[in-house]
């Protein structure tokens, strides 16, 4: 299935009014339907946009998650510290623990 819709546009400008006009799921292929056609006038702002779904997105799991990060960090470390290698990791796995575990997204600096 294809979505076609009309958004706004213009990143850098603020949007007049609603963000998204219509939208309407087509199958593969199909052209833009003549009502989300009709909702479009050029110079307004809004584009007609084609989204394509690829089915359900997968989410790594939170250990999957926190490991990637940890092996991330190693690689890291031991690329621009190697002599004090031990030392800082330890001192950010434990001052981030909740980011190198997988169960936050954001990582506080120290």
């Amino acid at each position: 299935m294809w979505r076609y819709s009309v958004r706004w546009g213009l990143r850098h400008q603020p949007c007049p009014g609603d963000e998204e006009l219509g939208s309407q799921d087509v199958p593969a292929g199909e052209q833009c339907p003549a009502p989300l056609r009709a909702l479009w006038r050029p110079g307004s702002g809004y584009a007609i946009c084609l989204d394509f779904f690829q089915g359900e997105i997968k989410r790594w799991p939170p250990e999957r998650k926190g490991a990637v990060r940890q092996k991330r960090l190693e690689k890291y470390l031991q690329k621009h510290a190697p002599l004090f290698f031990q030392e800082l990791l330890e001192r950010e796995l434990n001052g981030n623990a909740d980011y190198y575990q997988g169960r936050t997204h954001l990582r506080r600096r120290l």
